[in-house]
C-alpha cells in the first residue's frame, strides 16, 4: 500500500538539519542509532522527527500539510547525512512543499518541485527510545541558548566520552576545558546542583532556540538523570549527565598578576588570523608567535610551506611594552571569535610561559596556556 505525507519544505528542512547534527556518523553510537527517525501520526496530523547519539537526543514535531494512505502510526528511518544533504540542496521558497512517499519496498521517495529522490530506509530494529518530555515544570534558561557556544568549543572532544567532553553548569557560570585552556562565561541556569553535560552537538541548535527551558531529572526510558531542554513549543532535547566531580579548574588557573594588557578589535584580529591560517590549512600543530610592541600587535605564523606575518595597531593597553609568546593559533582564534563584544582585552605576562586571559567585559573569559617555541 502506498502512503504519502506532504510537509512545508522549510519546516521539514529545519527539523532534518538539526536532527542530523545529533545523529551519529561513526562508532558504537552509529551501530545502534544511525539515521533520523520519522514517527508519523495520522490522527494527530504530525510527524515526530528524532535523532540520538546515545548521549544526546533531539525531538521535533512537524505538522502535515496533507497525508494519504496512512491509516496507522508509522515509523520511517532514513540515513541522516544523505537526507540532510538532499534537503539542503532544495530551493526553500515560500509555499514550497516536500512529499515523502512509501510504497512498501523499503525505500522512501522524496518529491519537491523538480527534485525527486529515492532513499533506502534503515531497519527500525532496536532503535533507542527518544522520550516525549513533560515540560510543564521546566524553568526558563534562555540565556543558555546564547552563552553555551562561548564554552562548548573549549571542551574535550565528545569522542573521548570523559567528563571534560561536557559543559559544566553550576547555575551561575558555564565552563569548558580540554586541560590546555579554560573558557568561562556568566550564565544563569535554574538547577539545584551542578551538572556536566555534552552540549557540543546542540550548540548551533540552541543558538537558534527561542524559548529555552530546562530541568534535570530522569525520563521514562532513562536509568540515570538527564539534562532536559525545551527549545520551543515543538522541540525538545536531552543530554546525559556525566558521573564524577568536575575539576576545580577555575581556582587552579585564575590569576590577577599579569604583566600587562592590551585592548583591540575582535573583527580585526579574527580577519587577520583567518587570512594567515590559509597557509596552515594542511599543517598539523601549527604555532603562532604573538608579539606586543608598544601600540602594535604582530602575528607571525611559520610552517613548512612558508611564513606569513601581519601587524595591526591596538586600541589601548598598559603594563609591559614588549612581550612575545607562542600559542596554538586555533585556540587563540576561537577564544577571541566567541567574545560577546567587538572590544576584546588580552592580559599577558609577565613571562612567556604563563597563561594568557581573553575577556570581553561581559562575563566571558578564556585562559590559554602558551606552548613552547620552536
Amino acid at each position: 500500500m502506498t502512503t504519502s505525507v506532504t510537509y512545508e519544505s522549510a519546516q521539514l528542512a529545519d527539523a532534518i538539519t538539526k536532527a542530523a547534527r545529533v545523529a551519529p556518523s561513526k562508532g558504537a553510537a552509529y551501530d545502534k542509532a544511525a539515521g533520523i527517525v520519522f514517527d508519523v501520526y495520522p490522527e494527530r496530523a504530525c510527524t515526530v522527527i528524532q535523532a540520538t547519539n546515545l548521549d544526546v537526543t533531539y525531538r521535533q514535531v512537524v505538522g502535515h500539510m496533507e497525508s494519504s494512505g496512512v491509516v496507522a502510526d508509522t515509523r520511517w528511518r532514513l540515513p541522516s547525512h544523505v537526507l540532510a544533504g538532499v534537503m539542503a540542496s532544495l530551493p526553500l521558497m515560500a509555499g514550497s512543499t516536500t512529499m515523502l512517499v512509501a510504497r512498501g519496498d523499503g525505500a522512501i521517495r522524496l518529491a519537491s518541485g523538480r527534485t525527486k529522490a529515492r532513499l533506502q530506509m534503515i531497519r527500525n530494529d532496536d532503535y533507542p527510545t527518544v522520550d516525549e518530555l513533560d515540560t510543564t515544570d521546566f524553568s526558563d534558561a534562555q540565556e543558555l541558548a546564547t552563552k553555551v557556544s562561548q564554552v562548548a568549543w573549549a571542551c574535550e572532544s565528545e569522542k573521548h566520552g570523559d567528563l571534560l567532553a561536557g559543559v559544566h553548569i553550576d547555575g551561575n557560570f558555564l565552563y569548558g576545558t580540554n586541560r590546555y585552556l579554560l573558557a568561562v562565561t556568566e550564565c544563569k541556569v535554574p538547577i539545584s546542583e551542578p551538572v556536566t553535560v555534552p552540549l557540543s552537538s546542540l550548540t548551533t541548535i540552541l543558538k537558534a532556540a527561542t524559548e529555552v527551558r530546562c530541568k534535570v531529572g530522569t525520563t521514562p526510558s532513562a536509568v540515570f538523570a538527564r539534562f532536559q531542554m525545551a527549545l520551543d513549543a515543538e522541540t525538545t532535547a536531552t543530554a546525559r549527565v556525566f558521573d564524577g566531580d568536575y575539576p576545580d579548574v577555575r581556582s587552579r588557573v585564575m590569576r590577577d598578576d599579569y604583566g600587562g594588557h592590551v585592548i583591540f578589535s575582535k573583527r580585526v584580529f579574527t580577519e587577520t588570523l583567518s587570512r594567515m591560517m590559509v597557509l596552515a590549512r594542511t599543517e598539523r600543530g601549527p604555532k603562532l608567535v604573538l608579539k606586543i610592541e608598544r601600540d602594535e600587535l604582530t602575528l607571525d605564523l611559520e610552517v613548512e610551506t612558508g611564513r606569513i606575518q601581519e601587524t595591526f595597531v591596538m586600541d589601548d593597553g598598559a603594563g609591559l611594552n614588549e612581550f612575545e609568546c607562542t600559542l596554538n593559533p586555533n585556540y587563540i582564534g576561537d577564544a577571541i571569535a566567541v567574545a560577546g563584544t567587538n572590544e576584546v582585552r588580552l592580559d599577558y605576562g609577565p613571562t612567556a610561559m604563563q597563561t594568557l586571559r581573553v575577556s570581553d567585559g561581559e562575563g566571558y573569559e578564556c585562559i590559554i596556556s602558551p606552548i613552547k617555541p620552536t
